[in-house]
């Protein structure tokens, strides 16, 4: 099956994000990620061709529940993509295991809803490739428990990096603990510690402040639909 054009895939907003990388680097990939498709309301996938040295050479793009732009959502200038011009090749729901086969890393990134919740399990971890790393920056509950320490037990994966996880704390007993080719973090790769987060937190505010003022739809809204994930 070819990939569809971008415009063949309008409709509402679930997505992964997913990434392909050469090596394993930190979770700090995710942030790159969040940040240049921040109002890209969907997802992609950097693949790199082999013997790269490691820049990119292709922005896949891949939408499970269709692409369909948004207004009125705060864009930092010079990031992010809102006329949807950077994908290379797109792919729409149909088509994720055609997708998840030709990665070598999966990275989650979305939010947790009642449509997400388990949305990767067996199925979609045994599609990808046996080198493949799956990390996971968003929310753990989104990768079905069971399947995922499956996976990584019977080598259906190279391996995981988890900065969310399934309980809080994570049990000393969970086998997660005890894998060597899993990396846990404290839920830390969306840290309001970075030096532009309460500077932007701030400029949200004051624009909106503005916009409620003029009677206009404020930034980043969502619907209780949306909220909801339905």
């Amino acid at each position: 099956m070819k990939p569809k054009p971008l415009s063949a895939c309008r409709s509402s907003t679930l997505a992964y994000a997913l990434v392909v990388w050469l090596a394993l680097g930190s979770l700090s990939v995710a942030r790159v990620v969040a940040s240049s498709l921040q109002n890209t309301p969907s997802a992609a996938a950097f693949q790199l061709p082999s013997g790269s040295s490691g820049s990119f050479d292709q922005l896949i793009f891949l939408a499970v529940d269709g692409i369909a732009a948004r207004d009125d959502v705060y864009l930092v200038p010079g990031t992010g993509d809102p006329g949807g011009v950077l994908p290379d090749r797109s792919f729409c729901a149909g088509q994720e295991l055609e997708f998840l086969r030709g990665l070598d890393f999966l990275v989650v990134g979305m939010p947790l809803t009642k449509a997400t919740d388990g949305l990767i399990g067996e199925r979609e971890l045994q599609a990808l490739p046996r080198h493949a790393f799956v990390l996971n920056p968003a929310r753990g509950p989104i990768i079905q428990e069971a399947a995922l320490v499956r996976a990584l037990r019977e080598g259906w994966i190279a391996g995981a990096a988890l900065d969310t996880h399934y309980a809080y704390p994570l049990p000393p007993e969970h086998p997660l603990w005890r894998m060597e080719n899993v990396i846990l973090t404290p839920h830390i790769s969306g840290s309001g510690l970075s030096p532009h987060f309460l500077e932007r937190v701030w400029d949200i505010f004051s624009l909106n402040l503005e916009r409620l003022e003029r009677a206009q739809p404020l930034l980043n809204e969502l619907t209780p639909a949306q909220l909801a994930g339905t």
